[in-house]
């Protein structure tokens, strides 16, 4: 079958071109992008890494986590427009089935259940085209509590087990067994710092779901000019707009399952075996999430192959484009929970301190921020534990004769 005729030269960079001069951060817009591109292919593509692995399908969980005003509404809202759109006048099959913004954890799996997301595609065996149907659910959902208002143990476990689009799902829904075939659900999801540590306790980052999710970060609100420059070309974005969701509307007619080219394997095989290990967020919230930072990096690179054409095909460039986006991004994830007032305790705090940005701490600066999270009378046995492990060493005096710390290690 011939690959569809597609309009823009890459999707990615066309959404990014749309989305310049909106009041979202630069990073959200990006990850936008490549979850539009995503939550289009749904499960109609795949990647075997060895015989006998099951299939990588490029669905996404991600969350854009920033404070008022960071954009995180302007970021999503605009996706889900657009694939309902792209899904007017779609053939049977063939478009896309958008949760509701405040979906509840039941009414998602009611949801992904119901026949109304019920989709296909056709492969060719041999002489002979199948069908394939598959019950799809895309969430774009700016407000993280109106689908996670509190930890549910038994929900997480199911968003677990439908991140992995296995070929069969049951669920027990108000008494009644829900069954799903060939399930596949994205989910875009936005939440402010404080918000996800309520809802996610030090706990839940050990038990699957956080390590399925990738946290895109902007520390601030952004700030745009309400109106444009007259003096200003004009971008004429309707017309932008309007490619875009012609390309979108091709990308459920590419089906099948992906090759990887020699280079590009070569390039992922040393991300897995050497370089993840090396370039591992810190903190002890991710040591999960390094886990799978691979299957991350596959995903993303099928994404951004068929962000630029609908060859089934994926190139180094397109491994080493996704590596770029995702360095850029774990960078900025220890700082979300920065300077949060928790009950995390003791491991938050020394993490806090070892790796922040600073080389050197003073006596005082070290105990206002131990006070965030911690009693008067807890300080001093944290200073000194932390003395005690190597992660602080005095190297002076300062003001009052108390003592500069020099900060070192990482925390393990």
């Amino acid at each position: 079958m011939a690959a569809p005729t597609r309009i823009l030269p890459d999707l990615i960079e066309s959404w990014i071109a749309y989305m310049d001069g909106l009041p979202t951060n630069k990073l959200f817009a990006e990850w936008a992008a490549v979850f539009l591109v995503s939550a289009a292919l749904t499960r109609r593509v795949w990647v075997r890494t060895s015989e006998g692995m099951p299939p990588t399908y490029p669905n996404l969980y991600v969350a854009l986590v920033g404070p008022p005003g960071s954009g995180k509404d302007i970021a999503i809202n605009p996706v889900a427009k657009l694939l309902r759109e792209a899904s007017v006048g779609a053939p049977d099959g063939h478009g896309f089935y958008i949760g509701e913004e405040s979906l509840s954890p039941k009414g998602l799996i009611d949801s992904i259940a119901s026949s109304d997301s019920i989709c296909s595609y056709t492969i060719q065996k041999g002489s002979v085209q199948e069908v394939v149907k598959f019950q799809s659910l895309i969430g774009c959902i700016p407000e993280l509590g109106t689908l996670i208002p509190e930890y549910n143990i038994q929900f997480i476990s199911s968003l677990n087990e439908l991140y992995n689009c296995k070929p069969h799902y049951k669920d027990r829904i108000r008494g009644a067994l829900v069954e799903v075939m060939n399930p596949h659900i994205a989910l875009f999801l936005g939440t402010q710092p404080e918000t996800m540590v309520k809802v996610f306790p030090e706990s839940a980052f050990k038990m699957g779901f956080t390590s399925r999710m990738i946290l895109v970060h902007a520390n601030a609100p952004t700030i745009q000019n309400l109106f444009r420059d007259l003096d200003a070309p004009p971008l004429n974005k309707d017309r932008l707009w309007n490619n875009i969701r012609s390309d979108i509307r091709s990308l459920p007619l590419v089906s099948g399952e992906m090759t990887v080219a020699p280079e590009a394997q070569r390039a992922l095989n040393h991300f897995h075996v050497k370089q993840a290990a090396e370039t591992a967020v810190p903190t002890s919230k991710y040591t999960d999430y390094n886990v799978r930072r691979s299957l991350h990096l596959l995903k993303l690179s099928m994404i951004m192959t068929l962000s630029r054409h609908s060859v089934l095909n994926i190139e180094l460039r397109d491994v080493e484009r996704a590596q770029a986006l995702l360095f850029k991004t774990e960078a900025l994830m220890p700082k979300i929970f920065a300077n949060l007032v928790t009950d995390r305790g003791f491991h938050a705090s020394v993490e806090e301190v070892i790796n922040g940005n600073e080389k050197t701490i003073s006596h005082q600066q070290l105990i206002a921020r131990l006070r965030r999270r911690h009693p008067p009378n807890e300080i001093r046995q944290v200073i000194a534990s932390m003395k005690e492990a190597g992660n602080l060493h005095e190297a002076g005096t300062g003001n009052g004769g108390f003592p500069i710390y020099t900060i070192r290690g990482d925390y393990d």
